[in-house]
């Protein structure tokens, strides 16, 4: 009970700073992105994070269904292509590579029934996507990696 709490304020959080996000400015430069293309990586990113969510559910049960985690990476992985493809901005690519890099380890590793390692991918992931949009609204402190 008390997890499943902590998940659901963590979701909450996780969602507010999304809304907050989209209020406070605009996560891609407009120069490089006509708004078409705009909404296409939001709802991609919007289908990535709802992935991570299920598959941190998945995570968190004591016999968790390899085939459904197996298919939850793929669809997560095909999300994360099509924003590397979408995305003008190649400083961020290495971010992008990162992420479908880790899916494929999780890939392999869910083939292992490692539920420890799937959690501490998902770690990564999500360390990976904020290091992401960090990035992209502040360029002068990072190097795109």
């Amino acid at each position: 009970m008390k997890k499943n709490v902590l998940f659901l304020a963590t979701l909450l959080c996780f969602s507010v700073f999304v809304q907050a996000e989209e209020k406070v400015h605009n996560p891609f430069d407009p120069e490089k992105h006509d708004p078409e293309v705009l909404y296409k990586i939001k709802d991609q990113m919007m289908q990535m994070s709802y992935q991570w969510i299920d598959l941190q559910i998945m995570a968190a049960q004591t016999s968790a269904n390899q085939s459904e985690i197996h298919s939850t990476l793929n669809t997560m992985e095909k999300s994360a292509k099509k924003i590397k493809n979408l995305n003008k901005n190649k400083e961020l690519d290495g971010y992008m590579v990162s992420l479908i890099g880790r899916m494929q380890l999780m890939k392999q590793n869910n083939k292992k029934k490692d539920m420890v390692a799937l959690k501490q991918n998902l770690d990564f992931m999500s360390d990976t996507c904020f290091k992401c949009h960090s990035a992209n609204a502040f360029p002068s402190e990072s190097n795109g990696k």
